[in-house]
């Protein structure tokens, strides 16, 4: 029998959930993709229909809780109306949440599959281009209540919030204070400087300087240079030796005996 794209969608959803929990309790190493179909009550060949490996089931769990907050965000009455950095906060602070009861496996999937200097750029595109569609529309809204025109950084500016969301979800895993305050406190203050910079979009003014300095300077250094290929190292060694206060020195010709 064919099975339907939401009996589908129930399996991969169950196959994420016992990874969570398995590898909640035995960490990821000790966890075996047949442990995972066993405790999914699938067959262990089910399981690679929908995960080649316990890597994906990581990226695949990302991917279902920022699903689950772009629909809690849009969910919100009256969520357009706040100001920026209000909205950062609740994007954030529900995220957080959402991630809370699953705490001690983010803690190991986290570093494997997001931090991890060797988890594939790639294999995160969808769950971080999820995230991002949020904030982007999130960015849009302002820049439209503000009558502003969509900066050109808008792209880089939107990894950066990403590489900014990471460093916070970081700091909350770390966090030991009652009910995470300290990350809280470090959503607030930061969000505020986020809301300052979109809304005057400095890095953009910073960008427009930086390119300013190139073109008009330079550019113009560039032009001035002298090539390599007109460089006469005879000429230059001349000249060295020109100023080389040791250069005529001989040993032999100043060398005196002394007499006996």
């Amino acid at each position: 029998m064919k099975t339907t794209k939401r009996q589908q969608h129930e399996t991969k959803h169950t196959l994420i959930a016992s990874a969570v929990e398995i590898i909640s309790e035995k960490g990821f190493r000790a966890t075996t993709m047949k442990a995972i179909a066993t405790h999914a009550e699938v067959g262990v060949a089910t399981i690679y229909n929908y995960f080649p490996n316990k890597d994906k089931i990581l990226y695949a769990y990302f991917e279902e809780q920022y699903i689950k907050l772009s629909d809690q965000i849009s969910e919100i009455e009256g969520f357009e109306e706040y100001a920026l950095n209000e909205q950062i906060q609740l994007l954030i602070e529900t995220s957080l949440d959402n991630l809370l009861e699953d705490r001690e496996f983010v803690k190991e999937a986290a570093h494997l599959a997001i931090f991890s200097p060797l988890s594939s750029f790639n294999d995160s595109r969808q769950a971080r281009t999820i995230f991002l569609d949020v904030a982007k529309d999130i960015w849009n809204q302002n820049i439209e209540k503000n009558g502003q025109k969509t900066p050109l950084t808008q792209d880089w500016m939107l990894l950066m919030f990403w590489e900014y969301y990471l460093g916070i979800v970081a700091y909350w895993l770390k966090d030991e204070s009652e009910n995470f305050n300290h990350t809280t406190q470090l959503v607030d203050k930061t969000s505020e400087i986020i809301k300052m910079s979109v809304e005057s979009d400095f890095i953009g003014k910073f960008m427009d300087l930086g390119t300013f300095f190139y073109r008009t300077h330079f550019h113009t250094y560039l032009e001035n240079f002298k090539p390599l290929d007109n460089l006469n190292p005879i000429e230059n060694i001349k000249t060295i030796n020109k100023f080389n206060p040791l250069g005529n020195f001989n040993p032999l010709r100043n060398f005196q005996p002394k007499e006996k």
